[in-house]
């Protein structure tokens, strides 16, 4: 990812210099580089919420 994408390094780097987590955890680092990735899921986190309007009675066996 980071030979493709050389901006992600220099940001990476950049924060870095602020952010002592990004120096001390790799976990933190790979989830930054992931993040900026295209593969990160636009999705992630975000569950559907959905309303009855109708009452449903479901069966119970």
């Amino acid at each position: 990812i980071l030979k493709e994408h050389p901006e992600i390094k220099t940001e990476l780097e950049e924060a870095k210099k602020t952010d002592k987590m990004l120096v001390d955890n790799h976990y933190w680092q790979l989830y930054f580089i992931y993040k900026r990735s295209k593969y990160f899921e636009k999705s992630y986190r975000r569950y559907p919420v959905y309303r009855l309007e109708d009452r449903i009675v479901l069966p119970i066996e």
